[in-house]
């Protein structure tokens, strides 16, 4: 387990080596925090994860949403890259590695009317764009109080799922967590009509306490439809030996073993993505 763990070290180190923040001379308005609740797996209820903390930073021309222990690894790899950090300290500790619920970083282009998805597998940074616009909402007369914001119903459906939010247009900014935009103000709460993955507002404040060049951060990267994005993954949670080869990893055969097993276990557990539609393809 020891050398798995240095191993997604390894990638991890890896993949941030070689990263570079996009040119972000614009303006920033908010920062809004959400907390996650989601079942990985559909058939077992203890796998709900809860209370798990992704940022929204809103700017003028763009968003970027992402989690927030993934903001503090990418801020452990910065310092080991730039010195302030030894390597041999986090070696030492590997278990107090700061560990993402998800590497992914959400870009909504608002002038470029995309969407950026970058995510990692294996080592290698992978970016899939699509139309900012996800559907069609249908908004309700339904109103409720979140905060101190009062909050009006829409539905979609979206990656395979039908999906409940609510808005705002106290902040009339058309943006939301994960890749939920095209309301007529900010989207405070989102679910699922299973009930399998909730997005709730819990603040918001001006400007952001991050640093925005980790923050914006991505390695260099393959750029692949969003169709071929889900392929790729497929393969490598179904046989990840030949993408951690590429990388200079090196194994036995017992350890080929036990990484295969690791990872059939782990895509077993994590049957119930968020967008089903792409993955029921593979």
């Amino acid at each position: 387990m020891k050398k798995i763990l240095y191993l997604t070290f390894f990638f991890a180190f890896c993949s941030y080596a070689a990263a570079q923040a996009p040119n972000n001379a614009q303006k920033y308005l908010y920062e809004v925090s959400y907390l996650i609740s989601y079942q990985p797996d559909s058939t077992d209820i203890s796998t709900l994860q809860k209370d798990v903390l992704f940022t929204l930073l809103l700017g003028d021309k763009m968003s970027v949403y992402v989690n927030n222990e993934k903001i503090k690894l990418d801020s452990i790899l910065n310092g080991i890259e730039n010195g302030s950090i030894a390597s041999t300290n986090i070696l030492a500790n590997m278990s107090l590695m700061p560990k993402p619920a998800s590497n992914a970083k959400i870009f909504k282009y608002y002038d470029k009317q995309i969407i950026a998805y970058n995510d990692m597998i294996s080592a290698q940074n992978y970016e899939y764009t699509e139309p900012l616009n996800i559907g069609k909402w249908k908004v309700h007369n339904d109103k409720k109080v979140i905060g101190s914001y009062t909050c009006q119903l829409a539905e979609i459906e979206y990656g395979g799922r039908e999906w409940l939010a609510y808005f705002t247009d106290e902040i009339p900014i058309s943006d939301g967590p994960y890749k939920f935009n095209g309301l007529p103000g900010l989207i405070l709460a989102v679910t699922d009509s299973e009930s399998f993955f909730k997005f709730e507002f819990i603040g918001l404040k001006k400007n952001s306490s991050f640093d925005l060049n980790i923050l914006f951060a991505v390695g260099n990267k393959y750029e692949v439809s969003k169709k071929e994005f889900f392929r790729i993954r497929e393969d490598f949670l179904t046989n990840p030996i030949p993408y951690m080869e590429q990388e200079g990893a090196v194994f036995d055969n017992a350890n080929k073993k036990k990484v295969k097993e690791m990872y059939a276990q782990r895509k077993k557990r994590n049957n119930n993505p968020i967008e089903l539609k792409y993955c029921r393809m593979y």
